[in-house]
Order: structure tokens, then sequence, then C-alpha cells
């Protein structure tokens, strides 16, 4: 070991090869065993470093931030796309304004799927925007329920026009972890049930959401103005009050143990009225992954915006969200 330790220092010491004496990997292995050998290896150039695989979940990844333009047809992922189900600790047989109760099982289907689409690229706004179309729609379904006809309890339709900005200080770069959001989205959203009285629900909103790449994946904060003056609220006036003025959604890279969608609803008032939705989609050998979904608090649906109750679910996750 004492014999190596100067050869070693030398070797170190040695000024690195100029471009002239740059060798060949091929030349240096005609080589082996032969005076030179060692040599011609420093004098080789490193082999290029593998492409950097994706990483799912990030900003960046999520709203194509650093993607060409996207062809209208050519859809993507806007939440989690899912067929569960699900069962309640508190099914809301009487929704408000309904005079009689419904007669509703615990236990029904519940698929929602949620699309997205570029309208506007850069190369037409500028280089940091992009307008997108989004679809979302929720259906309760009680297949279950023989005794009523099996029908469907509610479904939600929420179509969303979403401008996009990319806020990076570097594009084509990650964002790093800080306060500064790697996106700005302006978005108007309408969400209704399609229902006549007395169940209708319904109701406009415009948003501000910030997006920042945290570890582990992103977090999207979201803060909502309804359009309450206007009357478009009329079938629930209070729903500010249950379902929400603000929320969090925080979803994980994809990894060994599949991807985690996590969404956090707040009223901003002393009666603190929340929500919680966590969904777990879990890798599997099957072409289809399996989904697990846990919610509790008020507005699971929009029947259901001033009804408190914890669900469970089970079923199978689609698209990769």
């Amino acid at each position: 070991m004492r014999r190596c330790l100067p050869a070693l220092v030398v070797l170190l010491l040695q000024p690195a090869p100029s471009a002239a004496q740059t060798r060949d990997l091929g030349e240096c292995r005609e080589l082996k065993d032969k005076p030179g050998e060692l040599d011609c290896y420093r004098a080789a150039p490193l082999p290029p470093l593998p492409p950097r695989a994706r990483r799912p979940g990030e900003v960046a990844d999520e709203w194509r931030l650093d993607a060409p333009n996207l062809p209208a047809a050519q859809l993507t992922a806007h939440r989690p796309t899912y067929l569960i189900v699900r069962g309640t600790d508190h099914i809301n047989q009487q929704p408000a304004r309904v005079a009689a109760p419904q007669g509703f099982d615990d236990a029904e289907l519940k698929l929602q799927f949620s699309l997205r689409g570029e309208i506007f690229s850069p190369d037409q706004l500028g280089e940091r925007f992009r307008i997108w179309y989004a679809y979302t729609q929720q259906s309760n379904w009680q297949v279950f329920n023989g005794d009523a006809s099996r029908p469907f309890r509610d479904t939600n339709y929420e179509p969303e026009m979403i401008v996009s900005y990319d806020n990076r200080a570097r594009r084509g770069e990650d964002a790093p972890v800080s306060l500064r959001p790697a996106l700005v989205n302006l978005a108007v959203v309408h969400q209704s049930n399609g229902r006549p009285e007395p169940e209708s629900r319904t109701w406009w909103r415009t948003y501000l959401q910030g997006g920042w790449q945290v570890p582990g994946g992103s977090l999207l904060a979201r803060r909502w103005y309804a359009w309450s003056e206007s009357g478009l609220e009329a079938d629930n006036p209070d729903i500010k009050d249950y379902a929400g003025r603000v929320d969090l959604m925080y979803r994980s890279r994809n990894g060994r143990y599949g991807g985690v969608n996590l969404l956090l609803r707040n009223n901003l008032r002393s009666t603190n009225r929340a929500f919680l939705q966590l969904d777990w989609r879990v890798p599997s050998p099957l072409n289809i992954d399996f989904h697990v979904q846990l919610t509790a608090g008020y507005g699971e649906s929009l029947l259901d915006y001033n009804h408190k109750q914890t669900t469970l679910g089970l079923g199978f996750s689609f698209w990769d969200w």
C-alpha cells in the first residue's frame, strides 16, 4: 500500500490532457495490459451523461411549461380520473330545500374524469403564456339501490378556462424550491349539477392560483371569488361558507408506491368548515392501477355542499396524473 501512494500522488498531480492528446476509448481498449493503457484512458473524453428522466408531479411537467405547442386535440390529465366504489358514514338523505327523505344507500359508485387541452400556445401569446380549456365531471351513482331504480344521485359538470403564466426565473430549467411560484394561473370556472329545482346547485368563480415546486412534488394554492352579487348563486347562496374560499392541492411524484393527490379546502371563517380529499394511485401488475380515496368534511359533491360526511372508496385509476 505504501508503495502505491507515491504513484497515486504523482498521477493526481499530473496536468489534464490537452485537446490534442484526447484519445478514443476504442484505442484504449486495444492497449489492454500494455504500456500506455492508463495514459490513454486519462486522455479519453468522458462518455456523455444519459438524458435526465422525466419527473412526474412537478409543476413544469404537470403544466407542460417547456413543451412545444400542443394541438387542441392532445389532452392531458387535469385532476385524478378514477372509478371507485365508495361508502359513507352519513349519507345525505334530505338535501337542502328537498321536502322528503330520498332513501339513498350508504354505498355507491363514484366516477370522475378530468382532462385539459391547450387553446393558445406560447408562439401565439408570447413565450411565457398558454391558454387552456379544462373539463371535470364527477358522478355519484346509486348502482346498488335497486329499490330506487339505481339513480344517479348527483353529477357535477365543471368546465374551466385557464390562462397560465410561466413565472420561473429561467425557462427550460427546474424551478427551485422557493417562495416564488413557478406557475401563475388566472381562470374562470363554472360548476353545476344540471338538476331542476329544488335540487339545482350552481356557481361561477374566478380564481388566482400559484404553483410551487416542493420536496417530493408540487403544491397548488388557489383563492377564488364567487360571482354572488349578480344572483348566479341563487340555488345555493351560502355555498362559500361550506364549500370554501380557498384550497391547497399537493401532488407527489410518481414512485415505487404510486402517486398521491391531497386536496385541502377551507371557508376562511371562524366556523372553520373544511374538506379533505386524499387520492392514492397504487401501482399494480395490471395495465390499470388501483385507486384509494378518503374524504372528510363538507362539499364532497354540489348536492352535498352543506353536508358533512366521511367517505372511503376503492377502485381503479386512469391516466397518469
